[in-house]
């Protein structure tokens, strides 16, 4: 699966973490300290220097890192889990990107390997990925009946090389070469010979999972079947699309019949979507439809999509980064200068078309728009008070104690606590009121609604990509007359019933 460069190895965990939170929420005293990945992010929100009250807790905000940078789930023991998403088809079988399946194998070290040994089998096993992986587009995926084994190792595995076994002494011996220069001195003949037969256990693993699932990957394998189409289906609330372009490509290369959606697809825009409703009728039966729902937002950037011409993530999103970075980071709307971010919007429409469908957006596109975005704050406007919450107890929020929330920001919007009074019940989870956590997302969730309202067009395109519920968008009047068209709808067909008994 393509994504953003994974940034940074086991020991290097702050680099990955100061990419991923905006440098203005982190404490400037926080330090990261230690192996374990989720003590440092709970050291980090329990600095009390940090802003970070919008974050759930450092679980949620590990697996939020981890499906951004593409890494490993290292909490859970399941090879399948351990991938940073959880895809199934229709038979609730686990779905996965090919091109994901050797992280299975490379997080799945079960031999007490020397620091050297391990390097040179993960340098190894990656070369071996290169070989695999060619021709397999990114977005390519697989449907698995079961996980790869990786039980205890046994002496029996070490007889059992495989097929390649040449190859592992080829590129065991290479690396070898490039560790003597470093330490010329030293007998590394007893290690080579173990990274030669670790190797081996580990592909003999790879071999029998291609066999189980039946996995073109030779020279392990060979499909013994035709495999039907495997098409991604995005759901977005309450609707579901697919990748216009990528659909036509799977069906086409399945010999699939879409001539009469054709001409149609080849007119539409690049990362545009058609209904599921409208595509159905060809893949039913022909293909494996593997759902991926899009309802939560992660809690700084969105996980990039895979897809031929490289990463995206729905374009709805690339406005909720954006909107997000507005609200928390720079605290735009504790300023008077609401006017100045209208003249924003206006340049973005190319990006935020209101007048299409839910499409998806380029990450090349995602990172221009921030970079117009931290562009124009840094020479259009002023520079918040930067008021931040601080609340000394952690749960029991009352609508009240919201609405004084709110005034305490000095925000610039005056008729934000009709959306105070609107949002609180959506939010409530328990009986005692709002969460920490909570609080800080209805404050949010209140700047959103009225700055959409102050730019319709950014209602307009949150309500045409679908995403009003996923945004907490309330009273949306776009919402409001669609439900009366329908409801109209549903009066006139049941007239038309009422008529055809009478007669």
């Amino acid at each position: 699966m393509t994504s953003p460069a994974p940034p940074t190895p086991v020991s290097n965990f702050e680099d990955t973490i100061r990419q991923y939170i905006p440098e203005e929420l982190i404490s400037p005293t926080w330090k990261c300290v230690g192996k374990d990945f989720s003590v440092q992010l709970k050291s980090l929100l329990d600095d009390e220097q940090s802003q970070l009250g919008m974050v759930e807790s450092a679980e949620r905000l590990e697996d939020d890192i981890c499906c951004y940078f593409d890494l490993i789930r290292r909490k859970f023991e399941d090879p399948i889990k351990k991938l940073p998403y959880d895809y199934k088809n229709a038979a609730q079988k686990p779905c996965i990107y090919k091109n994901d399946m050797y992280k299975m194998f490379i997080a799945s070290y079960c031999y007490p390997l020397n620091s050297w040994v391990r390097d040179a089998v993960r340098v190894i096993l990656e070369e071996y990925w290169k070989r695999f992986k060619k021709g397999v587009s990114d977005h390519e995926m697989i449907v698995c009946s079961r996980g790869p084994d990786f039980s205890i190792w046994s002496v029996q595995n070490e007889k059992k090389v495989n097929v390649l076994t040449k190859f592992n002494v080829q590129h065991a011996n290479e690396y070898l070469e490039q560790y003597k220069k470093i330490k010329p001195d030293e007998d590394h003949t007893a290690d080579i010979e173990q990274v030669i037969k670790y190797i081996g256990f580990v592909m003999g693993r790879v071999a029998k999972f291609a066999r189980d699932n039946d996995i073109h990957m030779p020279p392990f394998h060979e499909m013994q079947k035709k495999t039907k189409a495997v098409i991604r289906v995005f759901q977005v609330g309450n609707k579901k699309f697919v990748m216009a372009e990528e659909w036509r490509k799977t069906c086409q290369q399945h010999n699939i019949d879409i001539r009469w959606l054709k001409k149609e697809v080849s007119g539409m825009q690049e990362l545009s979507t058609l209904t599921y409703d409208k595509v159905a009728v060809t893949i039913k039966g022909v293909a494996e439809i593997v759902t991926i729902e899009k309802e939560r937002l992660q809690t700084f950037r969105q996980t990039p999509i895979p897809y031929d011409g490289g990463s995206c993530i729905l374009a709805v999103d690339a406005l909720y980064e954006l909107l997000l970075n507005m609200i928390v980071v720079k605290k735009v709307f504790q300023t008077n200068e609401e006017n100045q971010l209208e003249k924003f919007f206006a340049l973005m429409e190319f990006y935020f078309d209101a007048s299409r469908g839910v499409f998806f957006l380029s990450l090349e596109n995602v990172e221009v728009i921030r970079t117009m975005w931290e562009y124009f704050y840094s020479h259009q406007m002023k520079k918040s008070n930067g008021k931040v919450i601080k609340k000394a107890k952690t749960a029991g929020f009352s609508v009240g104690e919201l609405n004084e929330t709110l005034k305490s920001l000095e925000l610039c919007f005056e008729d934000i606590s009709k959306y105070a009074d609107l949002i609180y019940p959506k939010l409530t989870t328990a009986a005692n009121g709002l969460s920490l956590y909570q609080l800080h997302m209805a404050v949010i969730y209140c700047q959103i609604n009225c700055f959409a309202r102050k730019v319709p067009k950014i209602l307009e395109f949150i309500h045409n990509q679908n995403s009003c519920n996923r945004m907490n968008i309330v009273e949306c009047q776009h919402c409001s007359d669609e439900a009366a068209v329908k409801k109209m709808g549903n009066m006139e067909i049941s007239g038309k019933k009422k008529n055809k008994k009478r007669k």
